[in-house]
């Protein structure tokens, strides 16, 4: 959440970043979207030339995430948190398997090695039940 757009969006504020402006096209996509947050806390150093603009942008993001949680603490758009890049790497390995398995019903098995290192994936054809996905995060 850096540099604000020159975009804007429909009640005339800026984009925060190209990142909020893809994700909000995004969801215009009619696909899923999975949204992840690193949960571990960023440190700074206060005399770094630029620690105004981290805690801007850290502020940024967490009006960001903000956004998606009700006053009561209601969840209104689902997120993940992750606490390194291997817990990052399973969370997304798992989501995208669920929206597969969703998405293709029975007819396709998608086994992905739990170690991630393998781009190869083996198929076993199933009959078609015509289910369709229906779960957005």
């Amino acid at each position: 959440m850096s540099t604000p757009l020159m975009k804007k969006k429909a009640d005339g504020t800026p984009y925060f970043s190209r990142t909020e402006w893809e994700f909000e096209n995004a969801l215009h996509g009619n696909r899923p979207v999975l949204l992840y947050r690193r949960s571990d806390d960023v440190l700074f150093n206060p005399r770094d030339p630029l620690f105004q603009s981290k805690l801007t942008q850290l502020r940024r993001v967490d009006e960001f995430f903000a956004r998606f949680t009700e006053k009561g603490g209601a969840s209104l758009r689902a997120h993940a948190g992750y606490a390194n890049t291997g817990e990052l790497l399973t969370r997304v390995r798992q989501d995208v398997e669920h929206y597969l398995s969703e998405l293709l019903g029975d007819r396709m098995t998608v086994k992905v090695p739990a170690s991630g290192k393998s781009a190869e994936s083996h198929r076993q054809r199933k009959p078609a039940t015509g289910r369709r996905a229906s779960r957005h995060l």
